[in-house]
C-alpha cells in the first residue's frame, strides 16, 4: 500500500561564538544537497536575525536559490518567513525570483518570528499582528495579480506591479507557521496549509489549531 507520509528537515542554521559563519552556511548546503541524494521530501529553515546563538539564517532564499543548482528533486522551505520585519510588496517579488531559481520547488512558510527579533529590527511589537495580516493579503495580491493597489493601516499601494511571478501557479504553496488562531483562519479561508511545532507542549499549538479546523468546514 502507498503511503502519504513523507519526510523532511528542518535546521535552524545555530552558529556557536567562534564558529566561522562561512563555513556554517557552506555546512548548512552540503546538508541540503546530502538530503537530496538520501531522497528526502523536503529540506527546511527558519528565518531569522540578530542572534548567532539562535540561528544566522538571514536570507534563506539565497540559500535555497543556492542548494537549487545542487538538488534535483527535494523541496525548500523556510520556517518561516517573518512578515512584519519587512516590506511585503518588495518581499514578495523575492520570492517569485527564488521560485523560479528554484525551478518550482519553493516552499513559503510565513509567520510573526520571534518576539526578541523586533527591537533591534526597529519595529514596535505590539504592531506585529497587524504588519502581518496586512503582509499576507499583500503578498497574494502581488503573486496574483498584473496590478493592485492597497489601502491598510501600515501599508499603501497605489497601481503597482510586482515582477517576476512566481513560476508556479497561482504561487507557491503557504504554511500558516506560529500559534494564532486569527492568522490560521485567514489561512483556512484561502486553503492554506499549517506547519507547526518545536519546543513547546502540543497543548500550545491546540486552540489555533482547533480555530483553523473550524475555519476550514465553513
Amino acid at each position: 500500500m502507498a503511503s502519504n507520509m513523507r519526510f523532511g528537515i528542518y535546521c535552524e542554521m545555530q552558529n556557536g561564538f567562534g564558529v566561522d559563519y562561512a563555513k556554517n552556511v557552506w555546512d548548512v548546503l552540503s546538508l541540503i544537497e546530502n538530503a537530496d541524494q538520501l531522497g528526502y521530501d523536503v529540506f527546511s529553515v527558519i528565518d531569522h536575525h540578530f542572534f548567532q546563538e539562535f540561528s544566522i539564517s538571514a536570507n534563506p532564499l539565497a540559500l535555497f536559490s543556492a542548494a537549487a543548482q545542487r538538488t534535483r528533486n527535494i523541496r525548500l522551505r523556510t520556517l518561516c518567513h517573518t512578515l512584519p520585519l519587512r516590506n511585503p510588496v518588495v518581499y514578495a517579488g523575492e520570492m517569485a525570483f527564488a521560485d523560479i531559481l528554484t525551478r518550482g520547488r519553493l516552499d513559503l512558510g510565513v509567520g510573526r518570528g520571534h518576539a526578541w527579533e523586533y527591537p533591534p529590527a526597529g519595529i514596535p511589537m505590539e504592531e506585529s499582528q497587524g504588519r502581518y495580516e496586512e503582509a499576507l493579503e499583500i503578498l497574494e495580491l502581488a503573486f496574483t495579480q498584473e496590478r493592485f493597489s492597497f489601502s491598510g493601516k501600515y501599508y499603501h499601494l497605489d497601481d503597482v506591479s510586482v515582477v517576476p511571478k512566481p513560476l508556479q501557479k497561482p504561487h507557491p504553496p503557504v504554511y500558516m507557521v506560529g500559534t494564532s488562531g486569527a492568522a490560521f483562519e485567514i489561512g483556512a479561508r484561502k486553503g492554506w496549509a499549517l506547519a507547526f511545532g518545536g519546543p513547546a507542549p502540543v497543548a500550545a499549538f491546540k486552540p489555533g489549531v482547533d480555530r483553523y479546523r473550524e475555519a476550514c468546514a465553513k
